[in-house]
């Protein structure tokens, strides 16, 4: 028996997974295009942290929650954007 992380085992999960992870993230507003970036990185984390996933457990919910917190941070990165926009329109408009 091969070790834990299985490579082969976590393709299979993201195979199961991945339509429900893109929905998943879409329903937490984020736009489109961002959604499957999130989702997209949240394999590559749950890839990196699979040493200390349970095995036995919920890998879905487990992904979810990585998602969870990557949506969290896309939306302070893209509040941040905005604002940066915005302060450099006001800026121009100063001028």
């Amino acid at each position: 028996m091969s070790s834990f992380p299985d490579h082969d085992w976590f393709m299979e999960q993201v195979r199961r997974e991945q339509a429900g992870l893109r929905a998943f993230v879409r329903s937490l507003g984020l736009r489109p295009d961002a959604a499957d970036d999130v989702a997209q990185e949240a394999f590559v984390v749950a890839f990196e942290k699979l040493a200390v996933f349970e095995r036995g457990t919920n890998f879905g919910a487990w992904l979810r929650t990585i998602a969870r917190f990557l949506v969290s941070k896309e939306r302070r990165r893209e509040e941040r954007r905005q604002r940066l926009i915005g302060d450099f329109v006001a800026g121009a408009l100063d001028e």
